[in-house]
């Protein structure tokens, strides 16, 4: 067991060096906080404000809340629905515009081993220009999501992702990799800490860097 755990400790830290050292000047950041309520033994309200900025300078780039219902189904799937508002700044007008963004997820999860769990995401989401109280299609895009994260007896969790992104009616046209580690606080509340690439796969071919810190908790 602890050869394993400092296999996945040592997996994630490459990962982490490796993005690192690639980075560009640029490197953005999103700070997130987080609560849930468990409604009934299979489903819980969970909420969630965001500050997010593509080179920490201010005014931020976006305000992000979002709220959701999420079922936990049989045999290790869960799926969730949730409406997100947005608060886009605009640099040429110096101002904020709002978009509003709809989703669902449905997921799988899996312990291929005591330290080794596997869990598949595809989301569907569809978000909407907001101009002068008229709303007006953005883009809607089906999204897939493989993670591994490696369980073990400390009060970390890390993991490693890749999610693919296709615009429905165009291509593929991203994919975001991320290193992620929680970190229990205690019964209720964790630290959330990652570091991802997103990188177009237009012919651009255009790579953004992003620090992301979160804290989430649980209402009893």
């Amino acid at each position: 067991m602890k050869t394993t755990n400092f296999s996945s400790w040592r997996m994630l830290t490459v990962a982490l060096a490796l993005m690192t050292f690639s980075a560009k000047a640029q490197l953005g950041s999103r700070f997130v906080i987080e609560a849930d309520k468990r409604i009934t033994k299979k489903i819980k309200l969970d909420g969630n404000l965001q500050m997010r900025n593509v080179d920490f300078a201010f005014p931020a780039d976006k305000y992000i809340g979002e709220l959701g219902v999420v079922f936990n189904l049989p045999k290790g799937f869960e799926a969730d629905v949730y409406y997100r508002y947005i608060h886009d700044y605009k640099p040429k007008k110096e101002t904020y515009s709002p978009k509003h963004r709809f989703y669902g997820d449905v997921s799988y999860k899996r312990d291929l081993t005591k330290s080794i769990e596997l869990q598949y995401r595809v989301r569907y989401q569809n978000q909407f220009k907001d101009t002068d109280g008229e709303f007006a299609n953005d883009k809607s895009y089906v999204r897939n999501k493989l993670e591994i994260a490696f369980p073990n007896k400390s009060k970390f969790k890390p993991s490693l992702s890749a999610d693919l992104f296709y615009q429905l009616g165009y291509t593929f046209d991203q994919v975001r990799i991320k290193a992620e580690t929680n970190y229990k606080v205690k019964k209720g509340q964790k630290i959330h800490a990652a570091f991802f690439t997103d990188r177009s796969l237009n012919n651009d071919f255009n790579t953004n860097y992003v620090m992301q810190l979160g804290y989430s908790f649980s209402f009893k």
